[in-house]
This record gives structure tokens, C-alpha cells and sequence, in this order.
């Protein structure tokens, strides 16, 4: 028999031989990706029994679907995986998850440290050690992992991804009660991810957590300033809430000084008196908890009453707040309000111009109330009615021995008299809150 002969049938065979494996191969693969029962995965396997990528496939579904799950089945098919295709981590990975699940997680440790070998670089290898070390009790080594995992999350050069690293938190919490100091191992050491500590500890572990947290945002450098006003906002927000109002005000403070707005003196306790600025909440209403501070705050909108700063008419400089009832009100204003810091058990003054066109008597009104606790007291300056040119309206008052914080409400009753064709409208300028000797 001629040698071309010999070569040709040898060549053909070959190729028959690999064009059926790639066949069975795609076979495989189309039973795995297409089926949804023990049937499809058993022929795709007998199909493609050198495919790692459908051995890999009937070994999650043994371990995630199949009732009951099978996991010392799922081992050896991804045992044949990782032999077939050793580099490849993500094999590893799943065998792991195997391991484990088949009560051998010594050999799951190792898998995904394999994984991680292979790649050192990918969050989810990281991840998934931090977790299972964490779940096997091994908490120095996890909190390491962790920390490495955070670093990676946001991927090459780009700081830790947010719910990453709350989800580390939340994980080490469960695992380790509130410890402060494995928490701080964990984050990265960049100012972005502090501020998700600091933010972390405010919500999650009471007062203790906002002293910590406060703790940490006083060392915070400023050299992100998304982050820090975010985490500045944020504190404002849980300080206020826990009636902590001088921690809120030394906040405010610090905010108002790096932002170059202006603040209360102390010869009016207001700021923003005569609603010269835009106000704070609106200036960065991208953030949450933007109006938590100590500045006119102006909630939704009204359905009847419109409220907005007006530069047409002031008593001085350039703003005045301007209120225009459009029509019979169903529901009372009380959208416009200010925070206040206080001393308590101390005489004060408040003062303010109002200027009105066609107001019914016993309409708006100043209202001042114990920020922590409203049913305290509540006091009035009533806006005199009618039509009238620029007057003052004042209230003397003394705080109680536990009152640290004010809450200005304007606010007006339900109103019956207007129409659309004749709207109420009160003009209100130059707010002072001062104390009184």
C-alpha cells in the first residue's frame, strides 16, 4: 500500500476523530445550556465526559438544584474539572464551594487558596476565602482576606466599591459581634473608605457607634470632598435624631467653614437670616440627609401655599421668604423650618419682619418648640392680618433646664377666604434669634 495512502487514512481518521469530538463537545455544551433536568446534564456528561465546562455545569446543579442536593457528586465531577483544566481558578472556586458543602473544609480552604494562586488579582477568589475562613472561625485570617478583597473591589487603582465593604461589615458583625477593632483592620486606609466605617458604625451600633464615628470624622483628611460632605450629612442626620445637638453643631460648623457659607453669630443664632444664601439643602440636594442641618429647610411643596425666596421684594439686602396662598388650603402649611443650637435654661429674643396682602387674622404664625421634645412647649408669634407694610414681631421666651435645640416652624392653619383671583401673600425678612441678658 502506498505511503500517501497510509498517511491519508491516517490523517482522515484523525480529523473524523476530532470532528466528533468537537461535535460531542457542542452537544455537550447545548444539553447543558438548554436542558433543566438530572436527564440533560446525565447525556451532556456522557456527550462530553472531557469537557471541564460541562462538568463544571452538573456539578453546580448538584450542588444548587438538585432535591436533595448532592455534593459528594458535584466533588467528583469538579474534581475531573480542575484535573482537565487545572489554571483555570474558577473550577476551583466551585469545588470549594463543594468541599464544604460535603463537610470537608479543610480541602475547601485549600481549593480556594489555589484560586486565589491563580488569581491574585480577582476580588471574588478573595472574597470567597474571607468568607469561608470567617465561616471556619479563622478570624485573623479572614479580616486579613477581607482587607485584600475591599482593595480590589473597585477594581485596578479605583477605590473599594461601597457594598463591598458594608457587606464585610455586615458579615464580620454577624460573625463577631460590634468589634470596632477587627472593623477597622478590615477598611482600607483611603479617606472614601473610612467614610464608609464612619457611616457604618453611626447606623448600626447606637450611641457608641456615633461616638466612634465621630471619632473617625474628626481625623478625616479632607482630600476627598464628595466623601467627607457625604459622611458630614449623613452624621448630621444620626446626631440630630439621637438629639445630640452640640456633636450636630460642631459638625455643622466644620461643613459650613470648608463650604464658605455663612453661619449664625453670636449675636443671632440664626443662619441664613434674611434668606440672602440658598439654602443648604437645596444648594446640595444631591446628597441624603442634605437638610439636616442648621438651615432653613424647605420640605415638599405645598398643594395650595407656594414658598420660595423672592429678590422683587426684601426688607433688606436682596431676599426676602415669600408665601402666596393660591387657593383654600386642605391640608396646613408647615413646610418652612430652621434647627436651632440653644443653651438651656436661658432668656432669648426672637424678632422678624413681616409684610402682608389681604391675610385673615389668626393666620400664620412663628412657632418655636423643644427640638428633642415638641410636646414641651410650643410658643407663637402671630402674623398680624390684613394689608400692611414692613413690621416687627417679636417673642420673648426662656429655654427649659434640658432644652439644647429650637425647631422654627412657620406655619398657618387651614385657610378659607381665598380665591385664585385674590391670593393672600405674606412676606417674612431678616429672622434674629438673640439672648437676652
Amino acid at each position: 500500500m502506498p505511503l500517501r495512502f497510509i498517511v491519508f487514512i491516517v490523517v482522515l481518521t484523525a480529523a473524523l476523530l476530532a470532528g466528533r469530538a468537537v461535535l460531542n463537545d457542542f452537544i455537550g455544551q447545548a444539553l447543558i445550556e438548554y436542558g433543566d433536568s438530572d436527564v440533560t446534564r446525565e447525556a451532556a456528561v456522557a456527550f462530553a465526559p472531557g469537557n471541564p465546562e460541562v462538568l463544571s455545569a452538573r456539578g453546580r446543579y448538584l450542588l444548587n438544584r438538585a432535591e436533595p442536593a448532592r455534593p459528594a457528586q458535584a466533588v467528583a465531577d469538579l474534581e475531573r474539572a480542575v484535573a482537565i483544566s487545572p489554571r483555570d481558578y474558577r473550577y476551583h472556586v466551585e469545588l470549594s464551594r463543594a468541599y464544604e458543602m460535603n463537610g470537608e473544609t479543610a480541602r475547601a480552604e485549600q481549593s480556594l487558596q489555589r484560586a486565589v494562586e491563580l488569581a491574585p488579582r480577582y476580588f471574588e477568589t478573595r472574597w470567597a476565602l474571607a468568607n469561608l475562613r470567617l465561616r471556619a472561625g479563622k478570624s485573623d485570617e479572614a479580616i486579613a482576606d477581607f482587607r485584600a478583597a475591599l482593595e480590589l473591589s473597585g477594581g485596578f487603582a479605583c477605590p473599594p466599591h461601597q457594598d463591598a465593604v458594608l457587606s464585610a461589615y455586615s458579615a464580620i458583625t454577624q460573625a463577631m459581634g460590634p468589634n470596632l477593632e477587627a472593623l477597622r483592620k478590615v477598611t482600607p486606609a483611603d479617606t472614601l473608605a473610612q467614610t464608609f466605617l464612619a457611616g457604618f458604625l453611626a447606623s448600626t451600633q447606637g450611641q457608641a457607634g456615633i461616638d466612634a464615628a465621630l471619632d473617625l470624622w474628626r481625623h478625616l483628611p479632607q482630600d476627598n470632598a464628595h466623601a467627607w460632605r457625604r459622611l458630614t450629612f449623613q452624621l448630621l442626620a444620626y446626631t440630630q435624631n439621637a438629639n445630640r445637638f452640640t456633636d450636630a453643631r460642631e459638625l455643622w460648623q466644620s461643613l459650613i467653614r470648608r463650604e464658605g457659607i455663612e453661619s449664625a453669630s453670636d449675636d443671632n443664632l440664626m443662619t441664613n437670616p434674611g434668606f440672602e444664601q440658598q439654602p443648604v439643602g437645596e444648594r446640595y440636594q444631591g446628597y441624603d440627609n442634605a437638610q439636616a442641618g442648621f438651615d432653613w429647610v424647605f420640605a415638599a411643596p405645598h398643594p395650595q401655599v407656594r414658598a420660595r425666596r423672592d429678590s422683587a421684594v426684601a426688607r433688606s439686602g436682596a431676599q426676602s421668604l415669600h408665601l402666596t396662598f393660591n387657593s383654600v388650603m386642605r391640608a396646613e402649611f408647615q413646610h418652612v423650618s430652621q434647627l436651632i443650637s440653644v443653651e438651656p435654661a436661658r432668656s432669648y429674643r426672637l424678632s422678624f419682619f413681616v409684610r402682608t396682602e389681604r391675610m385673615p387674622e389668626n393666620g400664620p404664625f412663628v412657632e418655636l418648640t423643644d427640638a428633642a421634645q415638641p410636646g414641651l412647649f410650643a410658643l407663637r408669634a402671630v402674623v398680624p392680618g390684613g394689608s400692611s407694610n414692613w413690621r416687627e414681631v417679636s417673642l420673648a421666651f426662656t429655654t427649659l433646664p434640658g432644652t439644647h435645640a429650637l425647631r422654627l416652624v412657620i406655619r398657618c392653619p387651614l385657610l378659607t377666604e381665598f380665591s385664585g383671583a385674590s391670593p393672600g401673600e405674606l412676606w417674612l425678612d431678616d429672622f434674629r434669634l438673640e439672648e437676652t441678658r
